[in-house]
């Protein structure tokens, strides 16, 4: 093999971790320890190879997309055009029913206008029997999974309760199995419903910020009073019975993500996953985040490599970047959204996710038009590879653009990534690598379930 002193590769990063350095692909997410002759041929320090090892190395990177050849052009254009004709399949395993287009709370930062989402009001059971009809209709799935959502889903819990009646009768019918989830802020549960949620065996999770100061600055009633108070005490059953997962949304009221999922996995929450509320968030509070989160990466691979599985899986969103890592593949879009999952509205319209509720262009159909859903050109905007700012991001395999509505939200256009949001990745990404290449592997595999 001729030496080329003009070699291309692909995206990727070089990670000095201790004594040793690592090769991260971002086509791929795979990740290789690098040998001398590696470095070498990354740096174009190729004179002094000798011919064996360099054609060696030369075919192992040609093999793995390292290397850019018109070969692997080829190839990985066809991987990624099949990969995009089986995200396109409407094969969905959740529907999210928003039962409640309103809330009894004025959350600073919700992106559903009060609960709202253009417009106020409750589903009648109608609707919501004819959406449960049309999934079924519309999924090969034996196991489907009924998400409870608004605007506060537990104001109707009457509609909640004839839907889970509903399915019970499908299941005998149909011999598929339901299973239930909602997300509620905790404000209204009550025993009646502590004893339902328990029977019918939901998996809940429960919006809360963090400690009381943090959660009361952005979650409270019309008349600015916090609900922490509230939501801790009519959560307790739940949570002693280890029945409640947590979501905090960070804003610059509570950067310290650290603190915060310490404080909720004390209370007793099962499981914690947190997301930054970019549209109030600076450059500043982003820096502090990254710098939170990095320790609690740290942290969870101590708790890995200590055997620890049942505590470190309680930083899920953790273990599934992890998880992206060790499993590594090509991937195009961020989640199922519109196909895996769909979301219908009050009045029966279907959007993509819950997030794009309310939002008339990003419609992908209508229960009562009893076709698959389609919306092409939403489809094709949500593929990363239309997002030119994602080509040479070292993240781009992992957060696929990030979620599609806070890239519309901030730029009402879904093929511009956010940039705060595109530094919180790459340096998340960076400590994930980092701490994956010093953990035990083996208790990893167990924090997911694999043997």
């Amino acid at each position: 093999m001729v030496k080329d002193t003009k070699i291309s590769f692909y995206p990727h990063e070089i990670i000095n971790e201790g004594d040793k350095f690592y090769y991260y692909n971002a086509v791929t997410s795979s990740l290789y320890e690098m040998d001398e002759v590696t470095i070498k041929i990354l740096n174009n320090d190729i004179d002094d190879i000798i011919d064996s090892a360099y054609e060696d190395n030369m075919n192992f990177m040609k093999q793995n997309f390292i290397v850019r050849t018109e070969e692997n052009e080829v190839t990985l254009d066809e991987i990624y055009n099949k990969v995009a004709v089986s995200s396109l399949i409407f094969n969905p395993n959740q529907l999210i029913l928003m039962v409640s287009q309103e809330c009894n709370l004025r959350c600073s930062y919700c992106y559903g206008g009060d609960g709202e989402y253009n417009l106020r009001g409750k589903m009648k059971y109608e609707v919501a029997k004819k959406a449960v009809d049309y999934f079924v209709s519309h999924s090969k799935k034996d196991k489907l999974n009924i998400c409870f959502f608004g605007g506060e889903p537990l104001l109707n819990f009457d509609l909640i309760k004839k839907i889970v009646a509903y399915t019970k009768e499908l299941e005998n019918e149909l011999n598929r199995e339901f299973t239930f989830s909602m997300t509620t802020n905790g404000t209204v549960i009550n025993k009646e419903i502590e004893r339902f949620i328990i029977e019918h065996d939901f998996s809940v999770t429960i919006s809360i910020d963090g400690d009381s100061t943090a959660h009361n600055s952005n979650r409270f009633y019309g008349n600015k009073k916090g609900c922490y108070d509230d939501v801790i005490k009519n959560t307790a059953g739940l949570r002693e019975m280890d029945k409640l997962s947590a979501r905090a949304t960070l804003t610059s009221n509570n950067t310290n993500v650290f603190n915060i999922l310490d404080h909720l996995i004390d209370l007793g929450f099962n499981k914690v996953t947190w997301s930054p509320a970019m549209n109030m968030m600076t450059k500043k509070d982003m820096g502090e985040l990254i710098d939170s989160q990095k320790k609690v990466i740290s942290k969870v691979g101590e708790l890995i490599n200590a055997g620890n599985v049942e505590e470190a899986k309680k930083y899920s969103q953790i273990i599934k970047l992890f998880k992206k890592i060790h499993k590594d593949g090509i991937r195009l879009k961020a989640c199922g959204t519109g196909t895996n999952m769909i979301a219908v509205g009050i009045e029966g319209d279907i959007y993509p996710c819950h997030r794009f509720v309310g939002i008339s262009p990003i419609k992908i159909g209508n229960i009562f038009n009893d076709t698959p859903c389609s919306n092409p050109q939403f489809y094709k905007s949500i593929d990363v590879r239309e997002m030119e700012e994602c080509h040479n991001c070292i993240s781009r395999n992992i957060c696929l653009g990030g979620c599609p509505q806070v890239t519309y939200e901030a730029n009402h256009n879904k093929n511009i990534p956010k940039e705060t949001l595109c530094d919180y990745n790459r340096e998340t990404l960076n400590q994930i690598i980092r701490t994956y290449i010093n953990i035990d592997k083996e208790v990893l595999k167990k924090c997911w379930g694999n043997k």
